[in-house]
């Protein structure tokens, strides 16, 4: 039933806005030079359910169909939503056991003496404006990329390559727990590197990935097809879009961290809508890789983008390079 699935969509959207509240507890509870790492343990627990589960999805098909109570139907299809009723109940009762609010006043650790003498306020304490809307556009890259490929990544691997339901939900499922090696990793990685270098980075993975699968220069082979799946959502997601995330949050200065994370997730789940809403329709037109050419140029245009500004963006207060 069409209705249906799309009344549950809203309520999943409606439901995914407790996304931000997650956000502005780790922004308040977290110094400056921890946040991105933290913000990529909240997002490898996101990431799971989107890029890792559907490797669990080739599991559940292949267990027989099952009617429960005359009316309930257990399958392929149905065994999927079950599984994921029964962990939001869960996660619902340890909310209501274990979850504090995080306290008006949080402790901040104090910065040490090198980084301290690194940064040196601003004139003034107001963000910039320009950084904070390059942010904005860069999440609706990252988010709205990922949404074309979980549009298309498994009717691609079972049109074109011959795949079945199993095999597909496998291979994604695979190329997501790179992904979370890469999450459960980033404390070296932010140690290493800053925001702005990691999100540069993510976006010229992302335009890599796209350029490999829009490329007609010879057959894709199934190998190279995952490859480039591979750059985008084991690589370019984890590192891209955590490290916006903890950008923008770090440049909103004295704004209301809680409000403004809402508008940044409230973009990324616009993006998702649009970009897999027209990515089904430029395929139907003209085919999957035309849709890999847009992505790719939409990349590409984020990196020059990030070029222009990229000495603003830097968290608020630090002194430009």
């Amino acid at each position: 039933n069409v209705l249906t699935l799309m009344l549950t969509r809203i309520l999943v959207g409606v439901g995914s806005a407790t996304m931000s509240v997650c956000r502005a507890h780790v922004t308040r509870t977290t110094p400056k030079e921890d946040r991105t790492f933290h913000f990529a343990y909240l997002s490898a627990l996101q990431f799971v359910g989107f890029a890792v589960l559907p490797g669990l999805g080739g599991v559940l098909a292949a267990l027989p169909t099952v009617n429960v109570f005359g009316f309930m139907e257990l399958n392929a299809f149905t065994y999927p939503g079950l599984v994921l009723l029964l962990t939001n109940v869960l996660v619902i009762f340890l909310l209501y056991w274990y979850y504090l609010d995080p306290p008006e006043e949080v402790s901040r650790h104090k910065p040490t003496q090198s980084s301290a003498q690194s940064q040196t306020p601003m004139p003034d304490d107001s963000p910039d404006w320009l950084a904070l809307m390059c942010c904005l556009l860069i999440n609706v890259c990252f988010r709205g990329v990922v949404a074309e490929l979980e549009t298309l990544a498994s009717p691609v691997l079972m049109e074109t390559f011959d795949e079945d339901v199993e095999t597909s939900s496998y291979v994604i499922g695979s190329l997501g727990f790179i992904g979370l090696f890469v999450y459960f990793g980033f404390k070296p990685i932010a140690r290493t590197f800053s925001d702005r270098q990691l999100v540069f980075v993510g976006l010229v993975l992302i335009s890599l990935g796209n350029l490999l699968l829009y490329q007609r220069l010879f057959p894709l082979p199934l190998w190279l097809y995952a490859t480039g799946l591979g750059l985008i959502w084991s690589l370019a997601y984890p590192l891209g879009q955590t490290a916006v995330l903890s950008l923008f949050s770090k440049i909103l200065a004295g704004l209301p961290a809680g409000g403004f994370l809402g508008i940044f997730s409230a973009c990324g789940s616009l993006a998702r809508v649009i970009f897999a809403t027209f990515s089904g329709l430029v395929w139907s037109y003209f085919g999957s890789t035309a849709v890999f050419g847009l992505t790719s140029l939409y990349g590409v245009l984020m990196m020059l983008l990030t070029l222009v500004i990229y000495s603003r963006l830097v968290p608020a207060r630090q002194t430009l390079p």
